[in-house]
């Protein structure tokens, strides 16, 4: 995003909220289940009161990407001997753009489980080059209509 890109070249840290999506890139959501009835992902499917940080999940359950990822995210966290969360968490914290993360852990079992994220093992660059690919966002208004509206127009050779 062009965000990071702007705090990368001005030496500003991004700090990601919800990095694990409410719980969804815990590993302990399954495609062909409800949500499990302890989760905020439950909670908010069950009253409509669903944003960012808490999706609604009949909606999750047809996105194709989110479970793509989710694939990736479990081989890689089989690789290493840990959780699909630690996988989330060391994705973010190996970005050289990301200071830190904000975690909201409600048990202390989620606590220390987040903490098993933070050092002592690293994502191979293959990888972290993997989950990259997966989770690449699909351009947004204005982008998805710029790349449009300009398709034919990109010059390869901009001395021409």
């Amino acid at each position: 995003l062009e965000l990071a890109d702007i705090c990368r070249r001005e030496g500003i840290g991004i700090i990601p909220w919800s990095p694990l999506k409410g719980g969804l890139l815990t590993g302990k959501f399954k495609r062909d289940a409800d949500a499990p009835e302890d989760t905020r992902i439950s909670q908010s499917t069950k009253t409509k009161q669903v944003f960012e940080a808490a999706p609604d999940f009949e909606k999750i359950k047809n996105d194709d990407k989110i479970w793509n990822i989710l694939d990736v995210m479990k081989k890689v966290a089989e690789t290493h001997g840990k959780t699909v969360a630690q996988v989330a968490l060391r994705w973010l914290l190996q970005k050289d753009v990301v200071s830190s993360v904000i975690i909201g852990a409600k048990t202390l079992k989620q606590l220390e489980d987040n903490m098993g994220a933070s050092t002592g093992w690293e994502i191979t660059d293959e990888q972290m080059a993997e989950l990259d690919t997966v989770s690449e966002m699909d351009p947004f208004y204005p982008y998805n209509m710029i790349r449009w509206a300009n398709n034919d127009r990109v010059r390869k050779n901009m001395c021409q």
